[in-house]
Order: C-alpha cells, then sequence, then structure tokens
C-alpha cells in the first residue's frame, strides 16, 4: 500500500504539470463514481488499462457499455503486458508453465507489442470532488516504520520506473540467458519491489 501511496503521489504531480490533478474516489460503485466524474468533467472520451480479473473484465464491460449507450468514446488498453493473456499460449491453448517457453513464443508473435501512447501536452481539468488521499487509508500507524525502509530502497512513480527499466534493457536483460538460473545475479528489473 505504501507503494501505491507514493505512486497516486507521483502520479498527481504529473498531472498538475499538464494543468489537471489526480481525482480520488471512495465508492461501492465504480461505475457511478467514473459516470459522476465523466458527467463533471465533460468529458467525451473515457481511457482506461485493462485488469484480468474476473470482477474487473465485468465492471469495465458494463461501464463499456453505459458510457458508450450515453455518447462516450470508450477505449481500454493492455498496460502491464506484452500481448493479450490468450494471445500467448501453447499450442493446447493453455498457459506456459516456463518462462522460456512463453518468451520464445513472444518473440515468434507476427507483430511486435504496441507501443505506449504518449501523455498528452495538456489536460482540461473539470471541477470534480475528490477523496484526499488521507482518507483512502494506504497508510496506518502501525505500517510507517517498515516504509521508511522501504523509502530508502525504492523510489516509487513511472518517472523511476523509466530509469530502471532502462538500466535493466541496458544491463541484466543482455545477459539473462546467461544469467536468468542464478540467484546470485541481478536478474530482475527491479520496477517495484
Amino acid at each position: 500500500r505504501w507503494w501505491l501511496k507514493q505512486s497516486l503521489a507521483h502520479l498527481d504531480s504529473s498531472l498538475r504539470n499538464l494543468g489537471a490533478r489526480l481525482i480520488t474516489k471512495r465508492s461501492t460503485n465504480s461505475i457511478s463514481a467514473i459516470l459522476q466524474v465523466v458527467q463533471a468533467t465533460g468529458a467525451t472520451q473515457l481511457f482506461y488499462n485493462h485488469l484480468y480479473d474476473p470482477l474487473s473484465l465485468v465492471r469495465d464491460h458494463k461501464l463499456k457499455q453505459d458510457l458508450s449507450s450515453r455518447g462516450i468514446l470508450v477505449r481500454s488498453f493492455n498496460s502491464d503486458l506484452l500481448y493479450e493473456p490468450w494471445e500467448v499460449n501453447d499450442e493446447e491453448g493453455h498457459a506456459f508453465s516456463t518462462f522460456q517457453d512463453y518468451w520464445n513464443k513472444c518473440l515468434n508473435m507476427p507483430y511486435d507489442p504496441l507501443a505506449p501512447l504518449l501523455p498528452p501536452k495538456r489536460i482540461v481539468a473539470g471541477e470534480v470532488s475528490n477523496c484526499p488521499s488521507d482518507d483512502l487509508n494506504l497508510e496506518d500507524e502501525s505500517e510507517k516504520a517498515s516504509n521508511a525502509l522501504l523509502a530508502r530502497a525504492w523510489s516509487p512513480g513511472w518517472s523511476s520506473a523509466d530509469k530502471a527499466l532502462t538500466a535493466f534493457i541496458n544491463g541484466p536483460l543482455l545477459d539473462y540467458a546467461i544469467n536468468r538460473q542464478k540467484a546470485d545475479s541481478a536478474t530482475t528489473s527491479l520496477l517495484s519491489p
């Protein structure tokens, strides 16, 4: 939860540089909360990243139907994966059990993964009620000491992740095939704890 709290703070800072702010909400009905934000901002489009758990898939399908029926353009994207899970299966349609088999399939896909979208140059902000980040209860008193230790070793946020990914691609990834089974080697990206 510490990682999430820090990442949200970094995202808010990035959005403020574009003229907007992060809107956080607490709700028992995420579709109505999103609809409220869409109406308050006058948004004509909604873009979001896929989540793959069953509850999120059902919710997102309903959200897309509801907003599309109201004339809102809704587009969802794969944000955390090179390819959709159902695109990278073995010959029998099952998930791979080893990274090497999965990676070989990725390397032989008939198309490259989609490149990330460029960020907007500016965002027009609307007036929307917000749930203060402290009300999200992402950190309690019992976690503060251990979270301080995390803060010494990790740097949340997309900018830090971009630097860590670049360092990984230009370093450990180059020798991954040789070092992947060595427990004493730095063979992971260290993008997050």
